[in-house]
């Protein structure tokens, strides 16, 4: 009989053993996929990011204005305005500025006579202005039907570079102006001075540093 009983709790102990492992398999299962299944949280490191993309944006926001420290000319008959470096020469005479070494002009004209004959022209380059208030675009070239060439940015309406093609020989108006809103015309030009290039040269000017500020100024023409 003894030994009966002592069968008996002897598989009750088992029993109670596979149960007691049973639940702490099933509860340790329920912990594990918890965790798992938990979303991780991107917050920080979104906002981290974020932060960083807007400190790299203001950064380079800050960086990128060429114009700064720069000098303003305005004509107070038409109401408009441009730019030009501190250490360029603001002509007393005619209105222009002249660079530090003396190579390069920029002429304005605040009331110019209008367009004359057309001419083989090589476009360089056609940019738009800083400001937004004005149709008018910045061409840069050359006559190329001559034997000494000089290379020139000038201001234009948009409407005068319909046919230009960057890289190409065009027709264009020998004096083509710009349009105040009042419908007069005006001229601002920038050139390099006393020089007989060709057509290779020419093209190499429009590298040089003194071309590079010229352009920046033709571009920061705005209307009042």
């Amino acid at each position: 009989m003894t030994n009966n009983k002592q069968s008996g709790f002897g598989v009750i102990v088992i029993i109670v053993a596979i149960v007691a492992l049973v639940i702490l398999g099933y509860a340790g299962y329920r912990i594990y996929t918890a965790q798992t299944s938990k979303p991780v949280s991107t917050t920080n490191t979104t906002t981290n990011q974020t932060n960083g993309n807007n400190t790299n944006q203001n950064a380079n926001t800050q960086a990128v204005d060429p114009y700064a420290g720069w000098k303003t000319y305005c004509d107070t008959i038409e109401k408009s305005c441009f730019k030009y470096p501190g250490n360029w020469t603001l002509n007393s005479n005619s209105v222009g500025v002249t660079s530090p070494t003396g190579s390069v002009v920029i002429n304005y004209i605040g009331n110019d006579q209008g367009y004359d004959a057309q001419v083989q022209f090589y476009t360089v380059s056609l940019d738009s202005l800083t400001a937004t208030n004005t149709n008018l675009k910045v061409v840069g070239g050359f006559e190329s039907a001559t034997s000494n060439v000089t290379p020139y940015y000038k201001l234009v309406d948009h409407s005068q570079t319909t046919n230009l093609v960057v890289g190409r020989q065009t027709s264009f108006a020998k004096k083509a102006d710009f349009s105040f809103p009042d419908h007069s015309l005006g001229s601002l030009q920038a050139f390099p001075i006393n020089t007989n290039f060709d057509i290779t040269q020419a093209k190499t000017w429009f590298s040089s540093d003194d071309a590079k500020t010229a352009l920046l100024i033709e571009k920061s023409f705005y209307l009042e």
